[in-house]
């Protein structure tokens, strides 16, 4: 019984070592629902991923101002 292990050295995100969309999600509601709460996080999310079919980012600004 011999044991060998491999690390990667690259950090998950890294163009090497891409996120996935699920992946890219959750770590930006980790990280947003805490300022502007769980509703707005997931609506925002949801938003950017559409951010192709915006004509008007104007509601950008106000998604992500804290109160």
């Amino acid at each position: 019984g011999e044991r060998f292990e491999c690390r990667s050295t690259i950090a998950r995100g890294h163009p090497e070592r891409p996120m996935s969309v699920d992946e890219i999600v959750s770590k930006f509601l980790g990280l947003v629902e805490p300022t502007i709460g769980a509703g707005r996080a997931l609506e925002l999310a949801e938003r950017i991923l559409a951010l192709e079919r915006e004509s008007d980012l104007h509601w950008l600004a106000e998604m992500t101002a804290t109160r």
